[in-house]
């Protein structure tokens, strides 16, 4: 369990570059994807013994990956540890099917889009070598592809006319939009500013899961997932929580079945956890008991929510009102029905999850 978790973090932490001044500022020598080094490090070890092939299909998004600005975007320390080396260390070790390699933090960010993990011409399979010298495509890999394509790419498919911005001013001035259209400036140090303090709070090994996730959506909302108009509605937070809750329950789900989807078959289910809120809060006589009515259905949810996200990882809720919360899940058959802890199905815990919070 806590390596799903972890990887989840790793997954929402995948466009950690975008979280800087460099990105939004379109700086040309920088590539937000490749800032953990792993890619660069892989092209200085093993181009000399590459064929030249092989050399001309990786050396234009590796030469990308090498520039300075990108490279060293987190060669600095905290609290004595270096940032860089941090993402490149294979800290997580998922269950089967995922188990094929131990998974850094930087392959998320670095793999997560590009490489074509159902292509049987993947680059990854050059990079990615088993014992035997075979090429291989990482399954965590391939479901962050799946992932992200899912959370950015399906929106952004349909949508016609995007532009980058003309910039102007110095500093060049970039604006991020409301849904309603008003748009505001993004400030270039803030995001700076945010993106270390996350880096030190994930590096806090002490923090628990649920605080380094709050600490990541205050400093992810910040940020922007595409500054091109007019898709630059769409925080950082919303593009990087979507990704993570899809990755999650899509490794929940190879857990589960055994089985590991292509980008073009994978799905997902919604799991609505619904109740007649207004009816319940209607049945009040006073104001205190209203505000107790509506306290109790508080606790509930969040009760089940820590049920569904952490203590068993199957998925995130990703909408709430005064008729419960639906949460994405795994598309296994009978999920409700699985049995959990005491031989009891995982619906049997969520009823205990939610009444036991009165």
């Amino acid at each position: 369990r806590d390596d799903l978790l972890k990887a989840e973090l790793a997954a929402l932490l995948h466009n950690l570059g975008k979280l800087s001044s460099k990105f939004v500022a379109a700086s040309t020598d920088f590539h937000y994807q490749y800032i953990t080094g792993i890619l660069a490090e892989w092209w200085t070890m093993h181009k000399a013994s590459l064929d030249p092939s092989t050399i001309e299909r990786f050396e234009d998004v590796c030469t990308e990956a090498s520039k300075a600005a990108t490279y060293d975007f987190l060669d600095y320390l905290v609290n004595a540890q270096n940032v860089r080396a941090w993402f490149q260390e294979r800290c997580i070790k998922l269950p089967s099917p995922l188990d094929d390699k131990a998974y850094a933090f930087g392959e998320f960010s670095e793999f997560h889009k590009g490489w074509k993990p159902d292509d049987p011409n993947s680059r990854l399979l050059e990079i990615y070598r088993d014992a035997s010298g075979n090429g291989f495509v990482p399954q965590a890999i391939r479901l962050i592809h799946i992932a992200h394509d899912a959370a950015s790419g399906g929106e952004k498919q349909y949508v016609g006319g995007i532009m980058p911005q003309t910039r102007s001013g110095s500093p060049e001035a970039v604006y991020g939009t409301s849904a309603y259209g008003r748009e505001a400036q993004i400030e270039l140090p803030v995001l700076d500013t945010k993106r270390k303090s996350l880096i030190e709070c994930v590096l806090n090994s002490a923090k628990c899961y649920r605080g380094q996730y709050s600490d990541a959506e205050q400093a992810l909302r910040t940020g922007l997932g595409d500054t091109r108009r007019p898709i630059n509605d769409v925080s950082l937070w919303d593009l990087s929580a979507a990704t993570a809750a899809l990755f999650k329950a899509a490794a929940a789900a190879a857990v589960l079945t055994g089985s590991i989807p292509s980008v073009a078959n994978a799905r997902w289910r919604l799991l609505a956890i619904s109740f007649d809120g207004l009816g319940f809060w209607g049945q009040a006589h006073h104001i205190p008991d209203l505000l107790a009515r509506r306290e109790a259905v508080r606790k509930g949810l969040d009760a089940v929510r820590a049920l569904l996200e952490v203590t068993y990882p199957l998925g995130n809720e990703i909408y709430r009102d005064e008729y419960g919360s639906v949460f994405v899940v795994p598309d296994c058959a009978n999920l409700l029905k699985l049995p959990a802890e005491d031989s009891q199905s995982l619906e049997d815990h969520i009823r205990v999850a939610f009444n036991i919070s009165d």
